[in-house]
């Protein structure tokens, strides 16, 4: 055991410090000390980004990018909102969980194009699955319906050029708060 961690240790050392240092310290062993600095500070990024990449898209996640996921279930928001939450799993299976806050107009709009869908269910009634004839190429499929808490529109769409699987998209309205919650995952 204490070899294995022994191991890991050096294997981190050598990812972490090492890699980024050589990129530095070659640069500026023939006097291009900003050039060493800017290649082992990009090569530091590099290795973090690889080896742990959750910092990095929480960085860069925008409001765009949260309108783009609600369009691929075909809802849309007129209004600002917040993202209160953005958390993302990397290690079980590859999700992410958004939290966002909206205005009173954009709850009634989301809740009238849930509602107002040919394939809605009503409370009570039973959900059926969602299955795709392809998986990889084709139509999404969405079901939207509503529950005790919320309306809640789901949707497997199919894998395209550059995804390795398909993906499941889940959007929550909460019918009590000014919520709206979306949670993104893929197919095994």
């Amino acid at each position: 055991m204490d070899i294995i961690l022994f191991f890991a240790v050096g294997v981190s050392f050598v990812i972490f410090i090492c890699i980024p240092y050589l990129g530095y310290l070659l640069p500026n062993r023939y006097g291009y000390r900003k050039i060493g600095i800017a290649l082992g500070s990009t090569l530091a990024v590099f290795v973090m980004h690889i080896i742990y990449p959750e910092p990095l898209q929480k960085l860069f996640f925008t409001k765009n990018d949260a309108r783009e996921l609600l369009a691929l279930q075909d809802l849309r928001t007129q209004h600002e909102f917040q993202v209160t939450e953005n958390e993302y799993n990397q290690w079980d299976w590859p999700s992410q969980r958004l939290v966002l806050n909206i205005d009173l107009q954009d709850k009634a709009l989301l809740t009238e194009q849930i509602r107002s869908s040919l394939k809605f269910i009503k409370k009570g009634d039973s959900i059926p699955d969602i299955k795709l004839a392809d998986r990889y190429f084709g139509n999404a499929e969405i079901i939207r319906y509503e529950t005790q808490n919320a309306l809640i529109c789901k949707s497997l769409i199919p894998a395209q050029e550059d995804n390795y699987a398909p993906m499941w998209l889940m959007t929550s309205v909460s019918k009590t708060e000014n919520r709206l919650e979306v949670v993104k995952w893929y197919d095994d």
